[in-house]
């Protein structure tokens, strides 16, 4: 089985740099009919390796493919792999010290005995020299995106994964189907609820109202009686007043009146 270092370019300007050996380049290794790379996500605790289509990266443009080599059986392969994807994990990504090309170099070594052509990490390995003095976020790779989503930013996923999770958005938009008939059938009760509270909360209304009217017209009943009754005995007092008491008149009142008239 022939292996290949598949290479990318990363930034544009690489035509103009290649002459000295100092571009900046993403590499992958294809052997036995896959690709397989290491890319960094620090949100990730997880291998950073990870198989994709060969020569089809969904960010960097393919520029070269280098045959450097044969295996001679596929459980090399397999345990060469197993190793790589122990060694390096996502959160472990360090652009200078160990990126994509070291990965390669190192599978390289463990697939052929030899490793990746230098100048295709040329700039890591200068760079490594002033790693204390370069910011740490550049060195990292933190994707924009969703913490609990496992894929890298970058990662390409192989044709079974892919129709595994069409299978399950399949099965998942099938439930939330069912679930909206049922949401719906829950609105209409609920509907029919409020409906029934509003005419139970208006006849109430009507209710208490009517309640409120009574008392009132039985308070004023009650009001313009007590001032009628002040009224008259307010008039009863008056009339006692002004009632002068007879006086009985003696037998010397009378013969008085006798000898008057007389």
């Amino acid at each position: 089985m022939k292996v290949y270092v598949n290479v990318y370019d990363i930034i544009k300007y690489n035509k103009y740099v290649d002459c000295a050996g100092i571009g900046v380049y993403h590499t992958g290794i294809e052997v036995n009919g896959s690709e397989y790379a290491y890319g960094g996500n620090s949100l990730l605790d997880s291998t950073g390796v990870y198989e994709m289509i060969p020569k089809q990266h969904d960010v960097f443009m393919f520029k070269d493919s280098i045959l450097v080599g044969e295996v001679e059986r596929e459980d090399i392969i397999w345990s060469s792999l197993s190793k790589m994807m122990k060694k390096f994990k996502a959160n472990q990504y360090d652009m200078l010290k160990q990126n994509c090309n070291h990965f390669t170099h190192e599978f390289l070594v463990l697939l052929i005995g030899r490793g990746l052509p230098r100048h295709l990490n040329r700039i890591a390995y200068v760079g490594s020299f002033f790693h204390c003095i370069v910011p740490k976020k550049y060195l990292i790779v933190t994707p924009q995106q969703d913490p609990n989503d496992k894929q890298a930013s970058w990662d390409v996923v192989d044709s079974k994964s892919k129709n595994s999770k069409n299978n399950s958005k399949g099965s998942t938009n099938d439930g939330d189907e069912f679930d909206d008939s049922d949401s719906d059938g829950d609105e209409d009760n609920l509907s029919e609820e409020i409906k029934s509270d509003e005419d139970s909360l208006m006849f109430d209304d009507d209710s208490q109202s009517q309640n409120t009217k009574a008392n009132t017209s039985h308070s004023r009943s009650s009001t313009s009686r007590r001032r009628h009754r002040s009224k008259s005995q307010g008039t009863d007092k008056s009339i006692a007043k002004n009632k002068k008491p007879k006086q009985t008149k003696g037998c010397k009142d009378k013969l008085f009146s006798f000898l008057k008239f007389s």
